[in-house]
């Protein structure tokens, strides 16, 4: 028993921190220490006892545990140095550091290094006792760690161990005091004060250093694409994001170069790495762009046209474009990439296949590079349905950044009403610069041209000029009565035939279908009156069609059937322009006309046909002479092509080919030449005239929006829109085919067309339609069902797309609108990204090493007052939070933190009379961060069940699975030896889980799901489960992944500012 005395463990009741507490009580003679570390932790536990020591001596050396270059001394600095960043930002820890530094400051303390070989012992020395084992002197040694150390209770065995043992190493020890003192003094805890701007810097570097010390890309002198510096770095940072997140979006405005970023991702994969890569353009790029920039580097013309991807023999056309190796892809890159914003879309499901099943190379998923200078068009999804499709429907991607799901993320967004929220993505994701904010950062920048001459960048100005004409002239006089028609007259009744029909004879799905025509109804009179504004030849058209399918429809309902929803919505679709009429097919469907009104409803349709008639007659023989709009075009354009090239932009291309009619063969234009492009154009033809005009052999081309995209006309120096800008975005894509690097021009003009006196009562019609549309929306949801997969409002932009504001200042030739639309409210992370940039130099890296982790400094900013913290969990995931003491809030958007600590080299620090609220402030956001990792550890598991709970158009899914369990265990009951139908549904159950379902997939598996349990239902459950198993036969299952459970000792408090 005496025996077991003498020995301790840190067992219960054999702490060695006891035992250290009562021997110092009782001896203040001199104390020797030999161990490999030490901590400040372990100190606070003696501190009391140490206090009247005669003598403290501290001998430290880390035993070899592998080799390194590292020296003895650096070892021991980096344990002390974690063990005081690990520590809570608390006012006892900061008490225990200032302590110990005063401690350490005595004379009778002396700290000492021994460097030579390892010093393996540990050893607690007096001059009557010794302890000798295995503990460290830090608070795991001392209290926690199963240790195992003899305590000798007798003054010839201390003696002989002190001067035997310690005192041979400690002459040969080095002094480490004031190494030590050092540290603590730099620390948060420390006297060490720290600038505004140093805390600032090794705030981003933390955040961004795996980027900085991360090389994916070699980005060598002997490339065959020749960059400018902006686009050098743009590369850089395409490279990090394709590491981290296997995708990147190039979202750079229009005019600065992205094919060109590409082109050197392209190389990188298929020349330096030997990898095979595929691009996805709009086919006018393909022949115009593409092929040609592939041939001059010398590499394969892997290239698939968009509109190829939207076919059925999809497959085939993009094995084509591979050589037949699809599986092998390592890189696809997406032209243009905002045309895959539908994912009700054929496009986008068969590209999302291409991605996700089609595609095998040796990381299993191809890197995805998308360009796109306008990621969101119409609403938020568009931008949110392009992510799903690079992330191949990963919602879980941004976890590590606090966002566990970014579905539930955008409809956040998408409630608060404010899309700069989604900067912290973008920052993430993308690469987004804007033409000013190239030309502020980036002043020096140069390229060289085609002959090797180093051209100095240059950006023209860009002037808009409003051109104001008579609508009403142009109508003869009839656009208040013909607008007044449009609004009161006209019943619509083919696109709301639900009304008329028996309410008790109404399906609950034609119930919400009934609710939803009535917002089709303000939808095809929007289309009208846009139509009616963009050209009398494009308006007459409308109207002509509208009387001939509805004199159809007529005949059809007489016979017993009308038009399918298929025909509806390309009808819809070719009145605006959206498809070409030869792809416009006539298909019929029954209907019974005892369920409905039939005599009120073609009673309605003939009433229709009559105002339709009537606008006709309004209009039919307007000639040229007397349209004010085509004339006003004709004088401009006589004045402009003096000596200078022009475009014309217009939304439809029944508007193009009328006025191309009329200038083609003007007396006042006829030594110039004028051509039309628009989407029945073929590509050969579009061609050879985009070539002919930037060699000057035409003055004028007449265009749709088919020309918007990607292709340099910058030999112009006159854009003119002729229609209206009813979604502003397309005013930024028309004004980047002139507005590019290497334009001749030192100034740019963009015409608008406005109609003088009328445009008021436009705006005014139009918003009551969409106003009348949004509200629809909202109440039963404009979805699918009745719109179609091309025409969801939120898809489409047919439902609150009016920007009127941002239309007058068009009008009112407000020269910011261009830089506003150009910067929208998303931003790509160069907030981030440039102040590092602006201080990057050969020692800038180690310097922000040199800080450590948890120092603090202040700054005055403004009306303000609030406290700053960054904490890194694990080394991955980065947790923001200010502390907005002045409205009790606690703000976690990165973007928006980052306006508030941002600082120049020249701020002053300032620590505010608040700083006693930094101990409370952060136990609060410890607090947070642990429940808030939970939440996420909670969600990342790998059932789904939780998450298709949330979603209504999902939660199908639970209920088959639970079907075919439940039926598979009385299937069980009477056949026990079914050992394969009971793997069959275990597979079921575990794989549906891990597929990603993407729109038309759910489509899919709800159809099977119908023909089980809907009206007339099957009921076979085997069917079923044969149905779901063919289903995932083909399709690629996530690995899944669990978080581990959270851990406090990996947080870590990087940096605190006050700002007041």
């Amino acid at each position: 028993m005496k025996k077991n005395r003498d020995i301790v463990d840190n067992s219960e009741g054999r702490k060695l921190v006891t035992y250290l507490q009562n021997k110092l009580q009782e001896n203040k003679d001199g104390f020797d220490v030999a161990t490999a570390f030490f901590n400040v932790e372990a100190f606070s536990m003696v501190r009391d006892e140490l206090e009247g020591v005669e003598r403290f001596r501290l001998l430290l050396g880390k035993s070899p545990e592998f080799e390194t270059d590292e020296t003895l001394g650096d070892a021991i600095q980096e344990f002390v140095e974690s063990d005081v960043e690990g520590m809570e930002f608390s006012k006892d820890n900061k008490e225990s550091v200032e302590t110990f530094i005063e401690f350490l400051k005595q004379e009778n303390v002396e700290v000492r290094l021994y460097k030579e070989n390892f010093l393996h012992g540990k050893a607690y020395i007096w001059d009557d006792e010794v302890v000798i084992g295995s503990s460290n002197f830090t608070a795991a040694g001392l209290t926690t760690n199963n240790e195992l150390n003899g305590i000798f209770r007798s003054r010839s065995r201390a003696e002989h161990t002190r001067q035997e043992w310690f005192e041979k190493f400690w002459e040969d020890a080095q002094p480490f005091n004031e190494e030590i003192i050092q540290l603590l003094e730099e620390s948060r805890f420390g006297s060490r004060e720290y600038d505004p701007y140093d805390v600032f810097m090794k705030t981003l570097y933390e955040y961004q250093k795996e980027d900085l010390n991360h090389d994916l890309g070699s980005t060598s002198d002997g490339s065959e694409v020749d960059l400018t510096e902006f686009q050098e770095d743009a590369v850089k940072r395409v490279f990090t994001r394709l590491e981290k997140y296997g995708g990147c979006m190039v979202a750079d405005s229009v005019g600065l170069g992205k094919t060109y970023i590409a082109k050197r991702v392209i190389q990188e994969f298929g020349m330096e790495r030997n990898k095979n890569y595929l691009i996805v353009t709009p086919a006018s790029l393909r022949d115009n762009m593409w092929t040609s920039e592939m041939k001059d580097m010398n590499m394969s013309e892997n290239i698939l046209s968009q509109e190829a991807v939207s076919r059925d023999d999809w497959e085939r056309k993009a094995q084509k474009a591979t050589g037949g190796n699809l599986e092998d892809v390592e890189l696809v890159v997406v032209d243009e990439s905002h045309n895959f914003k539908n994912p009700k879309s054929k496009m986008w499901e068969h590209l999302f296949t291409i991605l996700n099943e089609k595609i095998k190379g040796e990381g299993n998923k191809p890197y995805v590079l998308f360009l796109t200078a306008t990621p969101i068009s119409n609403s938020i999804w568009d931008l949110y349905w392009q992510l799903m499709l690079m992330l191949q429907n990963d919602r879980a991607a941004f976890i590590k950044e606090g966002i566990p799901d970014l579905y539930n993320e955008f409809n956040r967004v998408e409630e608060a009403n404010n899309p700069s929220l989604l900067n912290d993505i973008m920052n993430e994701i993308s690469v987004r610069r804007t033409r000013e904010y190239i030309q502020q950062n980036y002043p020096d920048s140069s390229y060289e041209d085609s002959d090797g001459n180093e051209i100095e960048l240059n950006f023209p100005e860009r002037e808009l000029d409003d051109i104001s004409y008579a609508l009403d002239e142009s109508y003869r006089g009839y656009f208040e009565r013909i607008s007044s028609m449009i609004k009161d007259k006209v019943t619509m009744a083919y696109y709301r035939k639900l009304e008329y029909k028996d309410r008790k004879e109404l399906t609950q799905q034609e119930e919400l279908e009934r609710g939803r025509m009535k917002g089709m109804q303000g939808i095809f009179e929007k289309l009208l009156l846009k139509r009616l504004e963009s050209s009398v030849g494009a308006f007459r058209k409308s109207v002509k069609n509208h009387i001939d399918f509805l004199e159809k429809t007529r005949e059809h309902i007489e016979d017993g059937s009308v038009l399918s929803k298929s025909t509806y919505r390309k009808y819809i679709l070719e009145s605006e322009g959206e498809i070409p009429e030869e792809e416009y097919e006539e298909e019929t469907e029954p209907i019974d006309l005892d369920n409905y009104n039939a005599e009120e409803f073609l009673d309605d349709i003939q009433k229709d046909i009559e105002v339709f008639r009537e606008i006709e007659d309004l209009i039919e023989d307007i000639g040229y002479d007397e349209d004010s709009k085509i004339q006003t075009l004709e004088q401009e354009l006589y004045e402009m092509t003096t000596d200078e090239q022009v475009i014309v932009f217009a939304f439809y291309s029944d508007t193009i080919e009328y006025v191309y009619n009329y200038l083609s063969d003007s007396d006042k234009l006829d030594d110039k030449t004028v051509k039309m492009i628009t989407g029945d154009s073929s590509t050969k033809e579009r061609d050879k005239k985009i070539d002919a005009y930037m060699d000057g052999e035409i003055d004028v081309i007449l265009s749709t929006d088919v020309l918007s995209e990607g292709q340099n006309l910058q030999s112009a120096k006159h854009l003119i829109n002729y229609d209206l800008h009813w979604n502003p975005t397309r005013m930024i894509q028309r004004a980047g085919r002139i507005d590019r690097i290497g334009t001749p021009h030192d100034t740019i003009l963009i015409h608008n067309f406005f109609p003088s006196d009328e445009l008021e009562d436009l705006l005014e019609l139009v918003q009551t339609l969409e106003s009348k549309i949004s509200d629809i929306d909202q109440a039963v949801g404009m979805d699918q069902k009745v719109m179609g997969d091309e025409i969801n409002p939120k898809v489409f932009g047919t439902a609150s797309s009016l920007d009127e504001d941002t239309l007058k200042r068009i009008k009112d030739n407000d020269q910011s609108v261009m830089q506003d639309l150009s910067d929208d409210t998303l931003g790509g992370g160069e907030g981030f990204w440039q102040p590092i940039r602006e201080a990057m130099s050969e020692s800038f890296r180690q310097d922000m090493e040199n800080i450590p982790y948890g120092v603090y400094s202040g700054h005055k900013k403004g009306n303000t007052k609030g406290i700053f913290f960054y904490y890194k969990y694990a080394e991955d995931f980065h947790y923001w939070y200010y502390c907005d003491l002045k409205n009790n809030e606690i703000i976690e958007n990165k973007t928006e933190i980052l306006n508030r600590i941002s600082v120049g080299p020249e701020e002053d620090r300032d620590i505010p009379e608040f700083f006693q609220k930094v101990y409370e402030k952060s136990t609060d956001v410890r607090n947070r961060i642990e429940n808030e990792y939970k939440e996420i550890e909670q969600s990342s598991g790998d059932d789904k069940r939780m998450e298709w709970d949330k979603e209504r158009s999902k939660k199908f899914l639970i209920r088959i699975l639970d079907t075919l369990k439940s039926n598979l265990d009385d299937h069980l009951y009477d056949f026990p030896e079914d050992q394969e139908t009971e793997e069959q549904i275990k597979t079921i159950q575990d794989d549906l889980k891990k597929v990603s379902l993407t729109p038309d997939r759910t489509s899919e598996l709800r159809g099977y799901w119908k023909q089980y349990k809907g009206e007339g239902g099957h009921g076979d459950w085997k069917e079923l489960a044969d149905q779901v198993e063919s289903f995932l036969e083909d399709k690629s299952l996530s690995k899944g992944s669990k978080l581990e459970d959270f851990d406090e000792s990996k947080l870590q408090l990087i940096t605190v500012e006050f700002v007041s």
